[in-house]
């Protein structure tokens, strides 16, 4: 009997949300030192990490700790982040548009 193998989505789905357990987490933890003023997570590192799909966990992490509401530029390009990702993961699910950008990636990377 053949091994069953776990579906690429499943593994992206996965990485993915733990991608945006971690961001939340640091989220908290940077709200937390503010608190008690002790050493913070840089802002690098919080977007760094919502660049690379935790942008939905540090969505919902600055709202529930109402941390960095109104801090700007950072709560701006955290909310672009977060709406560069939606467009992109629409796209990527669009069969026409996936195609469209799978060809657009291929010319960059050629030449």
């Amino acid at each position: 009997m053949p091994a069953e193998t776990t579906p690429l989505w499943a593994w992206a789905a996965f990485a993915y949300l733990t991608i945006n357990a971690i961001t939340y987490g640091l989220f908290f933890w940077d709200k937390r030192a503010a608190i008690r003023r002790e050493w913070r997570v840089p802002e690098a590192t919080l977007l760094g990490w919502a660049v690379f799909g935790g942008a939905l966990g540090g969505v919902i992490a600055r709202r529930v700790f109402r941390h960095k509401t109104r801090k700007q530029p950072f709560s701006g390009t955290l909310t672009l982040i977060f709406w560069l990702q939606v467009v992109l993961a629409a796209a990527l699910l669009w069969p026409e548009s996936r195609r469209l950008i799978f060809s657009a990636l291929s010319g960059l990377a050629a030449g």
